[in-house]
């Protein structure tokens, strides 16, 4: 009962509120237009980092093995050069 006794009032209040919904809506979409592309270069961005983090992260435990190789390699050339006269 009390629903059908505020109803004038809700309509009434309901249009003079519609005109600043439209304004918010308006606002929101300009923000969005503005804000999305800046949002999509920092989102690349930190693609980017976490991709060289990660790249990192498997590549750096593999250095002291690159090490040994490349030090059994030097030794192994020094070893097998001819002997100059």
């Amino acid at each position: 009962m009390l629903c059908l006794l505020l109803l004038p009032f809700r309509l009434l209040f309901g249009l003079l509120l519609l005109p600043l919904l439209l304004v918010r809506i308006v606002l929101k979409v300009l923000a969005a237009i503005v804000l999305l592309p800046i949002l999509i270069v920092v989102a690349c961005i930190g693609l980017l980092v976490g991709a060289i983090a990660l790249s990192l992260a498997i590549l750096l435990p593999l250095v002291p093995f690159l090490l040994v190789a490349a030090f059994l390699w030097f030794v192994v050339r020094v070893a097998s050069r001819p002997a100059t006269v």
